[in-house]
């Protein structure tokens, strides 16, 4: 008996190590756990929409991109990218890039002057008027130097571009060509009717032709106010935020202008400042000027880093607000509209400059 029974225990432990007690079988393994799930994405523009949020703005719209195209969008409120608005002065961009379009296919030069193109210009050498060039108006160093707020034509929908432009010129210059730069709207009032008479076309026209039928814009994207015949060049544009982008986008990918070089090349290197308002973002800050654009350098004083740092703005009085930065290869712009002066747009861009730019790098 005592045989026996190690003989049964001996068979009862073999079979729980056998399938089934049938033996010569191997026990299956479990199978493997499920790999536990990825940590959550990390959010690369979390602090760029908290600083978006903080606005005391209720609605605006930011957009960021490069020469592919638009890389990140963000709304607080309700802006919608289709929806048309305006510009006041982020217009001098779009009108400084029609222009030297125009200059590049050799329809004008900045050496273009209007005594030479416009019938009524003096040519008198004792008159420093006739010495005025395209690069001057172009770069608001023209000496006509009405500020934006002066009462004149730019704001009458029954007149012409042309005889607006008369109108600046009666009133005469300021300063000698070339000497002082003043912001102001008599300089590209008078550049766009010289587009107007070198071209045959009026300047709504022109800007159809160059800017919205080249890159595809909409029908919202015009130059219309006070009216087409006489559309104020330096403030009177309208468009969209995914329009507005669309040209930051061809402009930084060298598109619709192809010598961006001389494009965004200081144009005030050697003059005396006399009228930077302050509401474009320039408080503060020694900013000098292109061809319808701010050179933008975020330290008291203009040197030589700020040469080779190049970021263009052109900020608007109602908070639209678009740059681009090529030393980093990537557009901005912050779309609102709101009452003049009360947005903080100019610091909210040199807020989230650097954070555009840390985002930039984890994509």
């Amino acid at each position: 008996m005592a045989k026996l029974g190690k003989w049964l225990g001996a068979t009862i432990i073999t079979c729980l190590f056998l399938i089934g007690c049938g033996g010569g079988g191997s026990v299956t393994p479990p199978p493997p756990l499920p790999p536990p799930p990825p940590p959550p994405a990390t959010d690369i523009w979390v602090d760029v929409k908290a600083a978006i949020d903080a606005s005391s703005v209720a609605d605006i719209r930011l957009m960021v991109g490069n020469g592919g195209g638009v890389v990140f969008s963000y709304e607080k409120g309700s802006f919608p990218v289709d929806q048309q608005y305006f510009l006041a002065s982020s217009s001098k961009l779009l009108s400084g890039a029609t222009i030297f379009r125009l200059v590049e296919n050799g329809t004008l030069s900045l050496d273009s002057r209007p005594a030479d193109i416009i019938p009524w210009w003096t040519s008198d050498s004792t008159d420093a008027r006739s010495q005025v060039t395209l690069e001057q108006l172009l770069s608001f160093t023209s000496g006509f130097n009405d500020g934006p707020i002066a009462e004149s034509c730019i704001t009458d929908a029954a007149t012409t571009m042309g005889a607006c432009a008369r109108e600046f010129y009666d009133a005469g210059i300021g300063t000698v060509p070339g000497d002082a730069y003043y912001y102001g709207p008599a300089h590209l009032q008078i550049a766009g009717h010289m587009a107007e008479l070198a071209t045959g076309m009026t300047y709504a026209q022109i800007f159809q032709a160059q800017i919205v039928d080249v890159l595809g814009l909409s029908n919202n994207t015009v130059f219309a106010f006070p009216s087409t015949a006489n559309p104020r060049a330096s403030g009177g544009g309208q468009s969209t935020a995914e329009d507005y982008a669309k040209v930051l986008r061809a402009l930084l990918a060298g598109e619709t202008v192809t010598d961006i070089n001389a494009f965004t090349q200081d144009r005030t290197a050697n003059v005396v400042f006399g009228f930077r308002p302050g509401a474009t973002g320039v408080s503060g800050r020694d900013w000098h000027y292109g061809l319808g654009f701010w050179r933008q350098c975020d330290i008291p004083e203009w040197n030589n880093t700020c040469d080779d740092n190049i970021i263009i703005s052109s900020g608007g009085a109602f908070g639209w607000r678009p740059w681009i930065d090529f030393n980093n290869n990537y557009f901005g712009q912050i779309a609102m509209e709101v009452t003049s002066g009360t947005h903080g747009a100019a610091a909210l861009q040199r807020q989230i400059q650097p954070l555009i730019v840390t985002a930039l790098a984890k994509l």
